[in-house]
Parts: structure tokens; sequence; C-alpha cells
């Protein structure tokens, strides 16, 4: 998470925000697990969603590498959108990359879904929750990033 952020942000602002996602993460796992009575799970919970986030995570950084410039040039100027030649992602990269996140979704509910003994249907509303909860760390941490370093 912290190469992802890398791209885009200071260094010390990444470091942040991945340990927020790293966190949030656990912190969901453990919630949910929780309220099922299933702690006793939470170890090899934690280790798929870890080993997975890492895989597809690296996975996603050669595409982030083709990617940053343009969101950099966006960021520092964002009338480029309003522009009909303005700065562009490009369509093939962005797919992939989307594709590469929703398959990440449908894995985190597969875990959750069999490390709480629920239906896919339910799996999926914990991994919904579990995004939502990761936004939440994420956005936290980036207005912190932002204090201390300026940049988020």
């Amino acid at each position: 998470n912290a190469l992802m952020f890398a791209q885009v942000l200071p260094a010390g602002a990444a470091v942040l925000m991945a340990a927020a996602m790293i966190g949030g993460l656990g912190f969901i796992a453990r919630m949910l697990l929780r309220v099922r009575k299933l702690e006793g799970r939470l170890h090899q919970t934690l280790a798929a969603l870890f080993a997975t986030n890492a895989a597809l995570t690296l996975a996603l950084v050669p595409l982030f590498l083709q990617v940053a410039p343009v969101l950099k040039l966006i960021a520092e100027n964002p009338a480029l959108l309003e522009q009909p030649d303005g700065a562009k992602l490009p369509q093939g990269i962005a797919f992939a990359m989307n594709a590469l996140n929703i398959w990440s979704f449908v894995v985190t509910a597969s875990i959750f879904r069999h490390a709480a003994n629920t239906s896919l249907a339910v799996g999926m509303l914990m991994a919904f929750a579990s995004a939502f909860v990761l936004l939440m760390f994420v956005a936290t941490a980036g207005a912190v990033a932002g204090a201390l370093f300026g940049a988020a």
C-alpha cells in the first residue's frame, strides 16, 4: 500500500496512510468476527486478508505507475478535466485497475464469508462495511498526513 501511495504522496504520508489501511482492515476483521462470536478465526482471517491484499496491490503498482503522472497533473491543474483535450487516463490501464479492484473486493467478500460462516450476500455486505471503514481510516490518516507532511 505504501508503494502505491508513494507514487503521488510524500514518503511519510504514504507510510501513514498504508498503516491506516492495515489497521483498518485488522479492526474491521476483528469486529465482524466478534459479532459472529468467531474471534478464534481472527489470525487465519487476517493472514488471508493481508496476503491477498498484498498480492493484488502489488499487481496494481505497475499499472498505477503509468497513471500517477496524469493524476499529479490533474491535482496541480484541475481545469484540465474540463478541457476536451486535457489530461486523460489511459483507458486500458484504467480498465485493468478497475478489474483488479473488483477482484480484490470479491476475494475480500469470500474471505469474510468463509471466516464468519455466512452466505455470499452477507460476505458481500461485510466487504462493503470493510471498504467503508477503510475509506474512513485512510481519509483520517490523509488529513493527519496533510497536517504533518503538507500533502495528502
